[in-house]
């Protein structure tokens, strides 16, 4: 029974557990360059349709990795599936982002049951998405999540009636008849000749009444 400890256990699992007690003068949280984001589609029953993952480059930032708002609204565009009968729309979407500090590390290691919740948040598409710097073992875990709703598309049969009283043949003619009345006008021509006499005509009666 005088076995070595080497004996029981894997040294490669004793090396890195004296790795992780020493993570904090090993590892330093390193900003991101790319990040994993997972598209969900949830159908009208409830299930998952698909799952589609992509690699998103990642923009330098002060304070880590830089998604743009611009940049979220486009990628949401992109993922959107619609169909002659449905549409998905965005539902939700989260930023799980483990930025746990080095010294923090090994109790998180030994935690049976850590609470993930504390590094996932919810994404306002509408401002700038900042990803703090991780630890590089965390860089393949740290994900987007979106999810997206299956909605069925509304169909308008309407149809488009005009709102003009009908008129029969006879009314019709009627009614054009009487326009055409109301909008003739009587026109006399006169000639030159005609003004003269009429004017000379004013001009002698003037002189009598004087």
């Amino acid at each position: 029974m005088n076995l070595a400890l080497e004996d029981i256990i894997q040294p490669s699992w004793i090396q890195q557990q004296e790795r992780l007690q020493n993570v904090d003068s090993v590892f330093t949280r390193e900003p991101m360059t790319s990040i994993s984001a997972k598209f969900f589609y949830i159908n009208t029953h409830d299930y998952i349709e698909k799952i589609i993952c992509e690699e998103i480059p990642l923009e330098s930032h002060l304070d880590g990795s830089l998604i743009t708002k611009e940049r979220l609204i486009q990628i949401i565009q992109n993922k959107k599936i619609k169909t002659s009968n449905t549409k998905y729309k965005l539902l939700d979407s989260f930023l799980c982002n483990f930025d746990i500090p080095p010294s923090s590390i090994y109790s998180f290691y030994k935690n049976s049951s850590p609470s993930i919740n504390s590094y996932m948040k919810n994404i306002n598409i509408i401002e700038d998405l900042i990803i703090s710097p991780s630890i590089f073992v965390f860089h393949d875990i740290n994900t987007l999540f979106f999810i997206f709703e299956e909605h069925p598309v509304e169909k308008h049969e309407h149809t488009i009636k005009s709102i003009l009283k009908p008129v029969s043949n006879s009314n019709h003619r009627e009614h054009l008849s009487k326009n055409k009345q109301k909008n003739t006008k009587k026109v006399r021509i006169i000639d030159s000749n005609t003004i003269k006499s009429t004017k000379k005509l004013r001009k002698t009666k003037k002189h009598k009444n004087r």
